[in-house]
């Protein structure tokens, strides 16, 4: 199968964006420093669901049926982390740094699978919450593109996690997030 130039930029969801378009679309939406505050804060979530994911990977709380899709979470949100960071670097910000885990409220109280899925849960909602928050902010495609679509992916993850707790996966039309 092959591919045009175009079909491959939409595919991948606008990730070859000229460094200086993204930074003139943080400066013609909000101030620029409140657009890179916002998309830090949504990294800071992703950062943090790494290592939430990291962590009940290896605490052994995880049985068959959940480890593999947590693991393809993990995987996607390490994705979303470079994509973030990339991103903010090129509105001229400073990236966060991730969390050490032990300083993640609640994380070690997560003993066992039920509690782990919650916890996830939990936490992709206020990362879509703070999406939400962004996408308010910024009105240009470029960006706009970015955020909604690390969005997109972490409330296909939210669905895969609300199934494997045995919740309704989509409990409303639309899905809002949590604050964070």
């Amino acid at each position: 199968m092959r591919l045009t130039r175009r079909e491959a930029l939409v595919a991948g969801g606008g990730a070859l964006v000229v460094p200086g378009a993204l930074a003139a679309t943080a400066a013609a939406d909000q101030s620029g420093q409140t657009v890179i505050a916002s998309v830090s804060a949504a990294l800071t979530l992703e950062l943090t669901a790494v290592e939430a994911y990291d962590f009940f990977l290896a605490s052994g709380v995880l049985t068959g049926r959940t480890r593999a899709p947590l693991r393809r979470c993990r995987d996607q949100d390490l994705a979303h982390v470079h994509r973030l960071r990339v991103t903010i670097e090129r509105l001229g910000g400073i990236p966060p740094h991730a969390p050490d885990p032990s300083t993640i409220p609640s994380l070690t109280d997560a003993t066992s699978e039920s509690a782990a899925l919650d916890f996830a849960t939990a936490l992709e909602e206020q990362t879509i919450g703070a999406y939400m928050a962004t996408l308010r902010l910024i009105f240009r495609r470029p960006l706009v593109r970015i955020v909604g679509s690390v969005m997109a992916s972490d409330a296909q993850q939210l669905v895969v996690l609300r199934q494997l707790a045995g919740t309704p996966p989509v409990p409303s039309p639309f899905e809002q997030g949590s604050p964070p």
